[in-house]
């Protein structure tokens, strides 16, 4: 069975996750964490969304380890926080299947084109200034 919490961060993030916690190290392990943004409103209600707290699009897995003194405080969500976080880390976690593919695609044809860049190329520093045009107009102000 799943162990659910909502785990304030020294940071001020909240974040709700499968937690275990290991004693003897002193490391939290959080699987499938989504951040927690909560928002009162002037009207007197309240907004909660719920997003990936790791980029999940480039790593292998959704999990992480924290470490106890990183943790504020952990508390037990009410049971209808847990369902609708479960679907939606369960369709994040489709989404991201379906998509899985293209994801990887993409970034192989991003790390193609950087390694051509850089091949057989000095490093030119074109980053668009010249040194040279910058030491000369030195006294003049540019509004």
């Amino acid at each position: 069975m799943d162990n659910v919490k909502i785990i304030r961060l020294q940071s001020g993030e909240d974040i709700i996750a499968n937690y275990k916690e290991d004693d003897e190290s002193g490391i939290v392990h959080v699987n499938r964490p989504m951040l927690l943004f909560f928002k009162r409103l002037p009207t007197g209600k309240s907004v909660m969304m719920m997003g990936p707290w790791l980029p999940v699009e480039l790593i292998q897995s959704n999990s992480a380890s924290l470490y106890v003194q990183d943790i504020l405080t952990v508390v037990s969500p009410r049971q209808s926080l847990i369902k609708y976080y479960t679907d939606a880390a369960n369709q994040a976690e489709l989404l991201l299947s379906e998509q899985g593919n293209e994801i990887e695609e993409s970034l192989s044809r991003s790390i193609s084109i950087i390694d051509n860049d850089d091949e057989g190329e000095e490093d030119d520093d074109d980053d668009g200034f010249d040194v040279a045009e910058i030491e000369s107009s030195k006294g003049r102000t540019i509004h």
